[in-house]
């Protein structure tokens, strides 16, 4: 028992594990009790803490075999796992991708984010700081065709649709 306790204090992968877990609580608990979502920028940071974590927990777990050529071997292929994982993982955070703008409309604070890959809608939530802001959309609006960002124009353009 004393040497199960031992190995959970010097393990990264299980503290990866157990923010992983904190992590996605709390994000149901904000968006179900509090009504409040995690920014774009949370999610992105979270990603690489348990990237980080759970790489470095894969290679700790690693160096604890005490035969040197299976060691060798594990570690070449995590390296060639992580090669093809990768590119994929950057895609996926390139499409995942939502600016947001901090916007007054009608007298009150909104946090836009801009959804533009084929065409542009923007959805204006209510602005809870630095991490949050609500889960419900207040009101959209929809820009038509294009892959611009329509608050990092010179001019403004007019929204086709307003919900």
């Amino acid at each position: 028992m004393q040497k199960i306790l031992s190995f959970c204090k010097r393990s990264i992968l299980l503290y990866t594990v157990i923010y992983i877990i904190f992590f996605i609580l709390f994000k149901v608990f904000c968006n179900h009790i509090l009504g409040i979502e995690y920014r774009n920028w949370v999610y992105f940071v979270a990603e690489a803490c348990i990237g980080i974590g759970g790489i470095a927990g894969i290679i700790q777990l690693i160096c604890q075999i005490p035969k040197k050529p299976i060691k060798i071997t594990l570690i070449v292929l995590l390296i060639l796992a992580l090669m093809y994982i990768s590119p994929v993982i950057l895609l996926f955070n390139a499409f995942a991708y939502v600016p947001e703008h901090h916007i007054e409309k009608d007298g009150k604070q909104y946090l836009a984010c801009v959804h533009a890959f084929l065409h542009i809608n923007v959805n204006y939530h209510k602005d809870y700081g630095f991490c949050f802001k609500g889960y419900q959309v207040e009101f959209s609006e929809n820009y038509g065709k294009g892959g611009y960002d329509p608050f990092e124009r010179e001019e403004m353009p007019e929204s086709i649709r307003r919900n």
